[in-house]
């Protein structure tokens, strides 16, 4: 019986030591990870804790995109996953277009969704991230988008690039904006999927 008791509470001073060490670790991530990173986009403060959409729609330079991603339901889409990774193209991006052409556009909810699903990837890619995998590639790096289809990226010089369809593409600057599900990052391009 002495024995049975001396097991007993080894067991659960052990239980109880590794309970205290886990909720220690964990707050301690908690803690770390809930501080808020903030940085400027247009003199418009860009903030980890807010959605992409929260941080986007007050900047006039985005209003195409974010109708676009808004239209396209693709903003209650990603919202059941826990990270993601968007190339945002400015409004000068959709300049090149004529009106005709993105009428065309805002008026198929599916082929916005096509289009727009092709610049997002899943999880939480940064620029030091793609331009590793670029050299450890000897030259590109490919990842697979939302819609299914790859998305090729290279650097010309010192740019880094990011490769549609039919030989679409876009310069990538500025990088590296946190949004509460992972970053963004601004293209000057919208990119043309199959």
């Amino acid at each position: 019986m002495i024995k049975w008791n001396f097991i007993n509470k080894l067991f659960l001073s052990l239980l109880a030591f590794s309970m205290a060490s886990l909720s220690f670790s964990q707050s301690k991530y908690l803690d770390s990870d809930a501080a808020v990173r903030t940085s400027v986009l247009e003199e418009n403060t860009i903030y980890s804790n807010k959605t992409l959409m929260e941080n986007l729609a007050p900047i006039e330079n985005f209003s195409k995109f974010v109708k676009a991603f808004t239209t396209s339901a693709l903003e209650k889409e990603l919202s059941s996953y826990e990270m993601y990774t968007v190339f945002v193209p400015s409004n000068e991006a959709f300049s090149k277009y004529s009106k005709k052409e993105l009428d065309s556009l805002f008026s198929d909810k599916n082929v916005l969704k096509n289009i727009f699903s092709f610049h997002v990837i899943l999880g939480r890619v940064d620029k030091n991230a793609i331009e590793k995998t670029i050299e450890i590639n000897h030259g590109s790096a490919r990842y697979k988008t939302l819609n299914g289809q790859e998305i090729t990226f290279r650097k010309e010089g010192d740019t880094l690039m990011i490769i549609g369809y039919n030989g679409s593409k876009s310069e990538i600057y500025p990088t590296n904006f946190y949004h509460k599900n992972g970053f963004f990052h601004i293209i000057d391009g919208v990119l043309l999927s199959k």
